[in-house]
């Protein structure tokens, strides 16, 4: 899983998601985290009035979650993880089996219809390294903890959670980047309802 999201509590009588009712969560505003913890809420029959929204950045968000001024925070790799390090900190709900969190490559929609091959021949080389990168998490390790400038004993639980595949977008990942388009819709955080099957480059387009 590429990013680990997960609602979180210090000290804190939260066992559940039925719990945050009613409880100050902390979140970046648009990002998967938002997704993340709307999916959460309704998985538990907890409306989105019903809790006290915090949009802070990563940085302030885990400020605001050591000194305990918000009840949760939802977040991803590799704060994640970091968060995950002291033994006072419980994970209410990781996204597993309700947001797949993946990421994309963009492109100029021009420069995507006429130049299949370039994309093709990217994609072969970075699933390349990605292979390699699945295979030897220690490696990757010590090459990225210098360069991002993360604890390697973080970056370590980080890699090998995650997976660097490349993949052509299949369907069922479209059906996933329109239910966040919906959601995101529905929340007021997009101006008008998303077509994203109209957005998505497939070879001959």
């Amino acid at each position: 899983m590429y990013h680990s999201l997960n609602v979180q509590q210090l000290n804190s009588a939260i066992q559940t998601l039925a719990d945050l009712r009613g409880k100050k969560i902390a979140f970046t505003k648009g990002s998967s985290a938002n997704y993340l913890l709307a999916k959460a809420l309704k998985s538990a029959g907890i409306k989105w009035s019903e809790i006290k929204p915090a949009n802070l950045t990563p940085a302030d968000a885990r400020a605001a979650f050591q000194q305990g001024n918000v009840d949760a925070w939802v977040i991803w790799d590799p704060f994640y993880a970091a968060a995950q390090a002291p033994k006072d900190v419980r994970v209410v709900k990781d996204s597993k089996g309700l947001a797949a969190n993946r990421d994309f490559y963009l492109a100029n929609k021009s420069f995507a219809g006429s130049n299949a091959k370039i994309i093709e021949a990217i994609r072969e080389e970075t699933q390349a390294v990605a292979t390699w990168a699945d295979a030897n998490p220690a490696e990757v390790t010590k090459i990225l903890a210098p360069i991002l400038k993360i604890d390697a004993s973080i970056l370590d639980v980080v890699t090998r959670r995650r997976s660097y595949g490349f993949e052509p977008i299949q369907a069922d990942m479209v059906a996933e980047q329109q239910e966040i388009a919906d959601t995101f819709f529905e929340l007021g955080l997009i101006p008008k309802q998303l077509k994203v099957e109209e957005v998505v480059w497939k070879p001959g387009n």
